[in-house]
């Protein structure tokens, strides 16, 4: 017998509804009923252990004819490489409409599935797909169709189609189907889109639904001639999952000098609806030097590349982002609209300069205000030692205390570079000379929107005491007090948020309270820091914002 594939009267196929065509794509049981119902819910995102819940379904078909396979056995099992936190493994039999179902109940964000079936020659067919709760519902659905040999299933008349979204049409959602049928003289195709519309009677028509979901889609094709008495039909239904947004892949190689890494770690960031980057995911990198990350919204993108400490190269690289920069603000961003192999990195390598005997040290925290220094440590944040070529000399991450130390420097002027994709870095300006070898007094500060740093004020022998900017904000002048214990100069220098000095004026100060202003005209709205350098070589900081109001 023939599957779905009958021989009708042409009077017997006028009293069949087409709803009863359509009764054997439901005897699979309630679970498309269950996808069908998702779109209708608010449901919240997945979040610390709270579960979340993947809905897969597919169908089963011969790749010849397209007909549903039923009774084949599909497995589906976690991709522990992916996710080691995600187990999973579960088999699954088609109906009679080649129809597979199963869920997952899970508290993983995300995760990979290897779904897959063997044909009679048990040669196996292989598909794998991705969830990732990230911005998804709590409620994933993963649809997953295979074409495998079957002969058993091979007809010569038989219903089969495909869908495609249309991506020229912008804010619909529209769909292409287009018929594959087999079968000779072919004269009438009806299609139902599952949505309670009207019927379609066209061979590839499209169709615009009001709201995502799954929906069962069935064609009904036959070749009757009005003259004669029976004629070919043949059926088909499949599950169309329509989406309103698109999901893609990304990745590329990692390579040190043309040639892939060993180990190594890809952070992958996102700008959001309010241009602020956000972490999205982290991958291990292959052996062969490549990195991905799957099931992605279309959108901008930033990647960054680390080396492990297992890597044979470990200390001589840099974490390195796409268009091989050190900072997220001039990284290359990966606008995705299709899926994207191409994103390769080139590691940057850190300058073998000379060593000498400076050393520059501080803490990294986490604060509120920029005025007092944080509440917690921060751990594990990237420390970058400029040079004024602008090369980094120096990489450090920050200890479980928030400390950091580069040692054996040469003296010079020195950028202290904090790195953290989506925070604006204020560099510290720090100089070691013949009378400063060593500076122990940096502090960091990460704030919500910038990194600034403050420097500790020790006992300089000529200044006792600098007192707060007034008027701060200020338009075109400002004033602060500064109480001096000898006659001295000071040098007053204005760096901008990019670490340049915009500003420097020397002043001859007195003992006493003496009163500096501070001309800032010339300066364009923004916020600044002032370093007040005494005559003994320590360095006092204050931050000023400039305003147009």
């Amino acid at each position: 017998m023939k599957m779905y594939n009958r021989k009708i009267r042409l009077a017997e196929h006028r009293h069949r509804s087409y709803g009863e065509l359509r009764q054997v794509f439901f005897a699979g049981g309630i679970w498309l009923f269950l996808l069908l119902l998702l779109p209708q819910f608010a449901i919240s995102q997945i979040n610390g252990s709270e579960y979340g819940y993947v809905y897969i379904s597919g169908q089963i078909t011969n790749e010849t004819s397209g007909a549903p396979v039923p009774n084949q056995t599909v497995y589906i099992q976690s991709d522990i490489s992916y996710n080691p936190s995600f187990v999973y493994s579960d088999s699954v039999i088609t109906n009679e409409s080649g129809f597979y179902f199963d869920t997952i109940q899970t508290t993983c964000d995300q995760g990979s599935l290897v779904i897959y079936t063997y044909d009679e020659n048990n040669l196996q067919y292989k598909e794998q797909k991705y969830f990732r709760f990230y911005w998804d519902y709590e409620a994933h659905i993963v649809v997953d169709d295979i074409e495998i040999f079957d002969p058993a299933t091979n007809n010569d008349f038989q219903a089969s189609f495909y869908a495609l979204k249309d991506t020229v049409v912008v804010g619909e959602l529209l769909y292409n189907f287009y018929d594959n049928s087999i079968g000779e003289n072919i004269r009438t195709w009806e299609w139902d889109f599952g949505d309670n519309t009207n019927i379609a009677a066209i061979q590839n028509p499209q169709h615009v639904y009001d709201e995502p979901g799954v929906y069962n889609v069935t064609l009904t094709i036959s070749n009757k001639i009005t003259h004669d008495d029976y004629f070919d039909v043949s059926t088909i239904t499949k599950a169309i999952h329509v989406i309103d947004k698109a999901y893609f892949h990304l990745g590329g190689h990692a390579k040190i000098g043309g040639f892939p890494i060993d180990f190594g770690y890809a952070y992958l960031y996102k700008f959001n609806d309010k241009d602020e980057l956000t972490p999205i995911d982290t991958a291990r990198i292959d052996t062969l030097g490549y990195y991905y990350f799957y099931h992605l919204l279309e959108g901008e993108y930033v990647s960054r590349v680390q080396l492990q400490n297992t890597s044979i190269h470990y200390g001589q690289y840099l974490p390195t982002y796409h268009g091989d920069h050190l900072s997220w603000e001039v990284a290359e961003i990966v606008n995705l609209r299709n899926n994207n192999f191409e994103c390769d990195i080139n590691f940057i390598k850190k300058t073998d300069g000379e060593s000498g005997n400076g050393l520059i040290q501080g803490n990294i925290t986490y604060g509120s205000g920029g005025e007092n220094p944080g509440n917690s440590p921060a751990k594990g944040i990237s420390i970058m030692l400029m040079e004024n070529s602008g090369t980094c000399a120096h990489y450090f991450e920050s200890e479980t205390d928030g400390t950091f130390i580069f040692n054996q420097l040469p003296l010079g002027t020195y950028k202290v570079h904090a790195e953290i994709p989506g925070k604006h870095t204020i560099p510290a300006i720090v100089t070691l000379d013949a009378n400063n070898t060593n500076f122990n007094d940096l502090i960091l500060i990460i704030l919500s929107d910038q990194i600034t740093f403050d420097i500790v004020e020790p006992g300089s022998a000529f200044v006792n005491k600098i007192y707060d900017i007034y008027p701060n904000p200020c338009k075109d002048k400002a004033y602060l007090n500064i109480e001096v214990l000898k006659n001295s100069h000071l040098d007053v220098k204005i760096i901008n948020t990019a670490g340049q000095f915009v500003k420097s004026n020397l002043y001859q100060v007195f003992p006493g309270m003496n009163r500096l202003d501070l001309s800032t005209g010339s300066l364009s709205e923004g916020i600044y820091k002032v370093l007040f350098l005494t005559e003994d070589n320590f360095i006092i900081s204050r931050k000023l914002i400039i305003t147009n109001n």
